[in-house]
């Protein structure tokens, strides 16, 4: 048999063959192929498990949602706004009393307020027909007025809790007849009353329209009726026809 003859390739030759077969190349592209069909399984496991967790949750709020709505058909319907028990919108079921005893104290500031400036001017008027304006001052004002609003707060707290009561609206109605005969008394130009007879006055006549205010209607007409008459009656008997000629010439209110 014929020997057979090894062939003896350099290295150079092997290098130069091996590329020009491509085979390197081929290895590559193989090895870049696998790598990226490894990604894509890894992103559609991760696909498919947030598919399913997606899936079971809307299940899972879906049932909720069907057993929420099966327990709302089993429940009779609300109106929105109930209406079968009125009460006022600020008040607190939990406490009213403490409400009613805030509105008290903030109606009574708000009525305390202007009477309170109501007797201030009416002081101011006094003295200037007496001729003390100049003793009309900011001193004055604070050591008068301040205690009359103290004390006018605290008559009308005390009153307007019992307000309602019918012996209150006597009181009221008996205050008020009370004051207004005073002031019409008083006021009589004749007797030329002194000043601090008629400084009282001006208290007296806060008092008089706080009284009628609290009363009811006919409470009220009593306590501004019988001053009225009153004045008719002190006309009457100083000759007036009817007390009124005689006393509008007698009374300069």
């Amino acid at each position: 048999m014929a020997k057979v003859e090894e062939l003896s390739i350099s290295e150079e030759d092997q290098l130069r063959i091996i590329e020009q077969t491509g085979i390197i190349n081929k290895l590559k592209q193989k090895e870049k192929q696998q790598q990226k069909q490894k990604q894509q399984q890894q992103q559609q496991t991760l696909f498919d498990s947030d598919d399913d967790e997606d899936n079971d949750g809307f299940n899972s709020e879906s049932e909720n949602q069907d057993s929420d709505n099966a327990d709302d058909d089993d429940k009779p319907l609300k109106p929105l706004i109930d209406l079968s028990q009125p009460f006022p919108l600020h008040q607190n079921q939990n406490n009213p009393n403490n409400n009613e005893e805030e509105d008290l104290i903030f109606n009574t500031l708000l009525l305390a307020i202007p009477l309170t400036i109501l007797h201030s001017a009416l002081e101011y008027v006094i003295h200037v027909q007496y001729g003390f304006s100049e003793k009309y001052n900011l001193t004055y004002i604070t050591t008068h007025s301040l205690p009359f609003f103290a004390a006018l707060f605290v008559v009308m707290v005390t009153t307007g809790r019992v307000k309602q009561r019918a012996w209150m609206q006597a009181g009221f109605a008996v205050v008020a007849a009370a004051c207004g005969v005073y002031i019409i008394k008083v006021s009589d130009p004749t007797k030329h009353e002194p000043f601090g007879v008629m400084i009282q006055t001006a208290g007296v006549s806060v008092l008089w329209i706080y009284s009628v205010i609290q009363s009811r209607l006919g409470f009220s007409v009593c306590g501004v009726g019988v001053p009225l008459f009153y004045y008719w009656l002190q006309g009457w008997r100083d000759g007036g026809s009817g007390g009124g000629a005689g006393s509008a010439g007698k009374f300069a209110l």
